[in-house]
């Protein structure tokens, strides 16, 4: 097994723990950041392209006034791409969660969909 399946497996299973705890009871700011860092450390992973068709955005998090918190950039050649998916969609239902539960304002801009492109460095990234 390699480092990185065993990182994956680490992250999953934490999560897994993580949620229940978050559904038997209030989500912490805390939880959410925990969350957020799975997501950026899973999508670092494999992170590759050849062109900029290979990179994509999913929207992540929520905003108080609706929308997403922001965009996560990845690689739709990675391996991780259902994670990726399920993380950035649990960010958003448990951001607008947090929001409610804790009466959450912010101020009312969208947060806007970067480009996704493929860098020199073969790595998709935000323009």
């Amino acid at each position: 097994m390699t480092q990185k399946n065993i990182m994956i497996k680490t992250i999953t299973i934490g999560l897994f723990f993580l949620c229940i705890l978050i559904v038997n009871g209030k989500i912490t700011h805390e939880q959410l950041s925990s969350i957020n860092t799975a997501l950026t450390t899973i999508n670092q992973f494999e992170n590759k392209c050849t062109t900029s068709s290979d990179c994509l955005t999913e929207p992540i998090g929520a905003r108080a006034c609706g929308g997403p918190g922001g965009y996560i950039v990845y690689s739709k050649t990675s391996s991780y791409v259902e994670y990726i998916l399920s993380l950035a969609k649990l960010t958003t239902k448990l951001g607008r969660q947090y929001n409610e539960e804790n009466s959450v304002i912010s101020i009312c801009t969208l947060a806007k969909q970067p480009i996704a492109v493929c860098d020199k460095n073969h790595m998709c990234v935000a323009q």
